[in-house]
């Protein structure tokens, strides 16, 4: 199952309905709106083209994401730890749920980098419903709020934050490179249950039947 990465915010904007969509680069600002146009060539599978504006030249983009997919979230967490300060390697805690500093035991909370969250620590699975492409500066005072930020500009300084100094000379914000745009839906229990047969095993059922048994 692919999977997509946030910060504590926007995992946590996702999971209070706050944040309802999700751009991921998907082209470096090499190519450039100056330069280029974009058109669907076959939507449904997420194939997009970039057509040069002055000459013959295209780029067939494919999508990572399609309508329909099933995706993950990945972010800031951490093992939990016993009252000796051990970690428990079963269970999990996410820097999105803003506990304290410190474990009860008084260890100190070292959160680990989204990007290296095990499958089985996914909490939030989500159904992609419509797929949309553009430049990145295109989007609107709108969008940015579907993304969770007031502005623009807050969007656009947190697109930058979440990136590298190597990866923004490519795809930051006055770069404004290609993006893709995914709109989803929360996964609910009932839709969770058969994931696990289709896309293999590590997704992190465990929370399903801990609400089962409370109820």
């Amino acid at each position: 199952m692919k999977h997509i990465v946030l910060n504590e915010k926007q995992a946590r904007d996702i999971m209070c309905g706050k944040k309802t969509t999700h751009r991921l680069h998907i082209l470096s600002g090499q190519v450039s709106k100056s330069d280029y146009d974009l058109e669907w060539y076959l939507r449904t599978d997420g194939i997009l083209r970039a057509n040069q504006k002055s000459g013959s030249e295209s780029h067939f983009i494919k999508l990572p994401i399609k309508p329909g997919e099933y995706i993950y979230v990945k972010e800031p967490w951490s093992y939990q730890r016993d009252k000796n300060g051990n970690d428990i390697y079963t269970g999990f805690e996410y820097k999105a749920d803003e506990p304290g500093r410190t474990h009860d035991s008084g260890a100190i909370r070292l959160w680990k980098r989204a990007e290296n969250m095990p499958t089985r620590a996914a909490r939030t699975y989500l159904r992609v419903t419509v797929i949309g492409c553009q430049w990145l500066q295109d989007m609107t005072q709108e969008d940015a709020r579907r993304e969770g930020y007031k502005t623009v500009k807050d969007f656009a300084s947190e697109w930058d934050a979440n990136m590298s100094t190597v990866a923004r000379n490519s795809y930051g914000w006055r770069r404004n490179p290609i993006v893709e745009i995914l709109m989803f839906d929360i996964v609910k229990p009932e839709e969770l249950q058969g994931l696990d047969k289709v896309h293999g095993r590590g997704l992190n059922l465990q929370w399903l039947t801990d609400d089962s048994e409370k109820n």
